[in-house]
């Protein structure tokens, strides 16, 4: 039998907002947090509210950036 793992509301927490904040992909963010996408996909869906201002300000920092 496999034992299914429990993450704390932290942990799910701070792997939304590493995902929000970083250019990584969804692949890439459970690899380093060793979860699977599906659960960062379903953790990210969770917090996107909470976490839209710093998505929002990410994608404006992207957009000047790429103006130089």
């Amino acid at each position: 039998m496999v034992e299914k793992k429990i993450f704390t509301p932290e942990f799910r927490r701070m792997v939304a907002w590493s995902y929000y904040t970083s250019d990584k992909s969804m692949a890439m963010s459970g690899k380093e947090f060793n979860v699977n996408a599906s659960s960062v996909y379903s953790w990210s869906q969770r917090y996107r509210g909470e976490f839209s201002g710093a998505v929002a300000i990410r994608q404006e920092i992207s957009t000047f950036g790429s103006v130089n």
